[in-house]
């Protein structure tokens, strides 16, 4: 089936998309963790999100020049050649279903916190329910699939925009302004770290290139301005936040807006928080389920990946690689709710997932600007004032982050492209 007959979705699909897929458990985690900062936490937003904007502009860059397919991994190949590119296009698979984990763990445990103790069992049952939901609108077509995107980007946004706006008369400069023993700059470089992490996933973006009916014009567009987006909306939420809420209580709240809420508006919200917590999981992950498919299915169209990933079915969807996809997801979500059940070290598994999935990117992302590089040498693209502050803020960016990554996650993000040749050596891939 020709790539123009899938073209269905439109600018505000591709935008919501980007927004998702930056827009979720971070801004209820991070927090506590950058309260120790106090108003550089804060600031750290502007720093980490400078980087992803640039590293938006990046993409943007590569998209427009190959609008008829995109994702880290077709850019890598065209600059480096398949086996490259297959490495690249397993990694960044691997790791959509990896991000994803957090997502669902976090989201079923917010429904458990409203409905009660599943069991471990119950709540086995409940995350492959979500799953499997998720999975039946992703696999209905990306017409669908983008309403989908727009309905749970308009959920998200919208409680954002409104609790900052509301919390302003209990606003109070002195709190967001309590003094901190920590040194301006190794607050600002400690913190900017941990705020990247509610970046990853911009450059998902580029991977429904053949869904979106202009792509050479429409990505650019979604990628900048709902990257920009989100840094607003993360500056202001932890703003707000850290004007009112003190550091003390704060810096004890397993939840940042359970506690803004008990310091603004009194007790009894604590189920209305714990429905945002689900809409903002749970619509991130409909947009890795829906941009892992369809990477799946340009890698298998390049050769990259096996024939099974290409099957689209009569909604034009990548149905296979949607539900190769959900299933890697669910095993990685029943392994994990089996040890949590052992172990009870819930944070503990959620920072490995969320620790190893930024390494992987970011070390990705470097790879993507090396490809840029060579397109920029082989004069396919021109360099131009702006593309060169992007690529340096970028490259910066990423080597400060990978140097300051424990060397075990590193480790683990070397790991995964050697997984991938191995399973490709095991079943005898074309690429090799």
């Amino acid at each position: 089936m020709s790539a123009i007959q899938r073209r269905d979705m439109g600018f505000w699909s591709a935008f919501a998309l980007v927004v998702n897929l930056q827009l979720g458990s971070a801004i209820f985690l991070l927090p506590r963790s950058l309260s120790a900062y106090g108003l550089w936490g804060a600031l750290s937003w502007i720093i980490s999100g400078l980087g992803a904007l640039s590293l938006s502009h990046i993409f943007s860059v590569l998209s427009n020049h190959h609008p008829m397919v995109g994702g880290p991994h077709v850019y890598i190949e065209q600059a480096f050649g398949k086996r490259c590119g297959f490495y690249a296009g397993w990694t960044y698979w691997v790791v959509a279903w990896i991000s994803s984990t957090p997502l669902i763990l976090v989201g079923t445990t917010a429904v458990e916190s409203i409905m009660g103790d599943f069991g471990v069992w119950g709540r086995l049952i409940l995350q492959m329910t979500v799953l499997w939901s998720l999975m039946s609108l992703n696999i209905r077509g990306a017409k669908l699939s983008g309403l989908g995107e727009i309905i749970f980007s308009i959920l998200k946004v919208s409680p954002l925009v409104i609790i900052p706006f509301l919390g302003v008369r209990y606003f109070d400069w002195n709190i967001l302004k309590e003094p901190t023993e920590i040194p301006v700059f190794s607050a600002l470089s400690s913190a900017s770290l941990m705020t990247f992490w509610g970046f990853v996933g911009l450059e998902a973006g580029t991977t429904i290139a053949d869904c979106v009916k202009n792509p050479k014009i429409i990505i650019p567009r979604a990628l900048f301005w709902g990257t920009l987006l989100v840094v607003i909306l993360y500056f202001i939420n932890t703003i707000s936040i850290f004007g009112i809420v003190p550091r003390s209580i704060l810096s004890t709240s397993d939840n940042a807006y359970a506690a803004l809420f008990h310091q603004t508006w009194g007790n009894g919200w604590d189920k209305a928080i714990q429905v945002l917590v689900c809409i903002m999981c749970f619509g991130s992950l409909n947009s890795w389920i829906l941009s892992s498919g369809q990477v799946a299915l340009t890698a298998a169209n390049s050769g990259l990946f096996p024939p099974i990933f290409n099957q689209i079915n009569g909604q034009n969807s990548p149905v296979m690689g949607v539900k190769i996809t959900t299933m890697c997801l669910a095993a990685s979500c029943a392994l994990v709710s089996l040890l949590l059940y052992y172990s009870q070290s819930f944070s503990q598994q959620i920072d490995i997932f969320i620790n190893l999935s930024v390494s992987c990117l970011i070390l990705l992302y470097v790879v993507v600007i090396l490809a840029l590089m060579a397109f920029i040498r082989k004069k396919v693209i021109q360099w131009s004032p702006l593309l060169m502050i992007s690529v340096i803020t970028s490259t910066a960016f990423c080597f400060w982050t990978i140097t300051s990554t424990h060397w075990s996650m590193l480790l683990g993000a070397i790991l995964i492209p050697i997984s991938g040749y191995i399973m490709a050596r095991l079943f005898r891939w074309s690429v090799f």
